[in-house]
C-alpha cells in the first residue's frame, strides 16, 4: 500500500514538472510584415506647369470673379500678363518601412514604404498693366495690377522604393507613388497701384519725370474656393551618411530627392486642372532598423 502511494506521488510530481516545462517554454517569434526603416524631416520647393492665363483661373476661383473682371477692364491679359507663374514650398515628414521578405528571414532593406505628410503653401500669380495718355499726350499714367492666390493644403503621400545597399555611405533610390490632399485656408490678394509721368517739351526735346502725388496704390482680399487634390509621380534621389562609425551620425543622413508627376485639382466652385509638376526636396534622415 505504501509503494503504491509512493509511485502515485512519484507520477504527480513528473506530470507536474512537465506540465510547468511545457508551460514556460518559449514560443516561437512570428516576426512582424514590416519593420520601421528611418523617419526623415525636410522642405520642398514646389514648380507647377501652368498652361493657359493664370488670371482666368484666379480670378474664377473667387465668389466675387464678376467684380473682380469690372474692376480690371481695359487691361489687357494677352500672352497671360507680364507674371504667369504657379510655386509653392511645403514642410515635409516621412517614415519609411521595410517589408519582411520570409525567403531570407529578414526585412528587405533595398526595398522601402515611404508615408509622408506635407504642409503645402501654393502661390499662383498673375499681373498685368496699361498705359493712359493724358494731357493732349505728353503724359502718361502707368497703372498695373497683381494678383497672388494663396492655397494652403494637407497633402499625404505614400511611395514604393527601390534602393541601392544601404550599407554604403552613399545610397540611390528611385521608385512610384501617389498622393492626396485637400485645402484648409484659400484667399487672393490684389494689388493695384499707379504711377504718372509727366513730359516737358523744351525746344527739340523732351523730358519726362514723375508727377509728385502721382503715385497710388491699393490692395484688397478676396475669398477663394476651396480645393482637393490628387497626384502620381516617380520620386528619385540620393542619400549619403553624415558618418561611418560614429554612433550617432552613423545613422544620420542628408538626402535630396526630385519628384515628377502629375497633379489633378478641383475647386469647390467647379474648375478642375491637369498640371505636371516638378518638386525638389532636401531632407534629413535618421535610421532606426537595426
Amino acid at each position: 500500500m505504501k509503494t503504491k502511494t509512493i509511485l502515485s506521488a512519484v507520477a504527480l510530481m513528473f506530470a507536474t514538472i512537465t506540465t510547468k516545462a511545457q508551460i514556460t517554454q518559449p514560443q516561437e517569434t512570428v516576426p512582424k510584415k514590416m519593420q520601421v526603416g528611418s523617419v526623415r524631416i525636410g522642405a520642398a520647393m514646389l514648380s507647377f506647369n501652368t498652361s493657359g492665363s493664370a488670371y482666368d483661373q484666379i480670378v474664377s476661383h473667387s465668389s466675387q470673379g464678376a467684380m473682380l473682371r469690372k474692376m480690371d477692364a481695359g487691361y489687357s491679359w494677352n500672352n497671360y500678363g507680364y507674371l504667369n507663374a504657379d510655386f509653392g514650398w511645403a514642410p515635409y515628414f516621412s517614415l519609411s518601412l521595410h517589408p519582411y521578405n520570409k525567403a531570407t528571414q529578414s526585412y528587405n532593406q533595398n526595398r522601402e514604404i515611404s508615408l509622408g505628410l506635407g504642409i503645402v503653401h501654393q502661390h499662383q500669380d498673375a499681373g498685368s498693366s496699361k498705359e493712359t495718355k493724358i494731357g493732349g499726350g505728353d503724359s502718361v499714367v502707368h497703372s498695373y495690377i497683381n494678383y497672388n492666390e494663396r492655397v494652403n493644403s494637407i497633402l499625404g503621400q505614400a511611395a514604393f522604393i527601390f534602393k541601392t545597399e544601404p550599407g554604403r555611405r552613399i545610397s540611390l533610390y528611385i521608385g512610384y507613388g501617389a498622393g492626396l490632399g485637400a485645402s484648409y485656408s484659400s484667399d487672393i490678394i490684389r494689388t493695384a497701384h499707379t504711377d504718372t509721368m509727366v513730359t516737358v517739351k523744351a525746344g527739340n526735346n523732351n523730358y519726362s519725370y514723375p508727377l509728385n502725388n502721382g503715385y497710388n496704390s491699393s490692395s484688397s482680399m478676396h475669398p477663394a474656393a476651396s480645393s482637393f487634390m490628387a497626384q502620381v509621380y516617380f520620386p528619385w534621389g540620393a542619400s549619403i551618411r553624415l558618418a561611418k562609425t560614429k554612433p550617432v551620425l552613423s545613422n544620420m543622413s542628408l538626402g535630396l530627392e526630385m519628384q515628377a508627376g502629375l497633379t489633378y485639382q478641383h475647386f469647390s466652385k467647379g474648375e478642375s486642372y491637369v498640371k505636371d509638376f516638378l518638386n525638389t526636396t532636401i531632407s534629413m534622415r535618421y535610421n532606426l532598423a537595426k
